[in-house]
């Protein structure tokens, strides 16, 4: 696999993310992935499919390392990925 996979932009918080989120929607852009919450990290997310083959992530309040963190071990499936997950319906 070459190129990039994604883009992430950092918001204030949950609102910022589903506010951005909704306004990529009304544009036209498809929703690629969520919006929801990232198990590992903690963070809000909402992914979406860009013109350049790739996708663009609005992410908020993700868990910071310090020096008392410790290492977890998952299976790489994708439940491990999220904790939970919102799916976008026209109003």
């Amino acid at each position: 696999m070459q190129g990039c996979e994604h883009f992430t932009f950092h918001m204030g918080g949950p609102t910022e993310v589903l506010s951005d989120g909704y306004a990529f929607v009304q544009k036209g852009y498809e929703s690629y992935w969520g919006s929801g919450r990232h198990r590992f990290g903690s963070n809000w997310f909402w992914y979406f499919n860009t013109p350049m083959g790739c996708h663009i992530e609005s992410d908020a309040d993700m868990e910071q390392h310090n020096d008392d963190w410790n290492q977890r071990i998952a299976p790489g499936v994708i439940d491990n990925s999220q904790i939970f997950l919102f799916h976008w319906c026209e109003q």
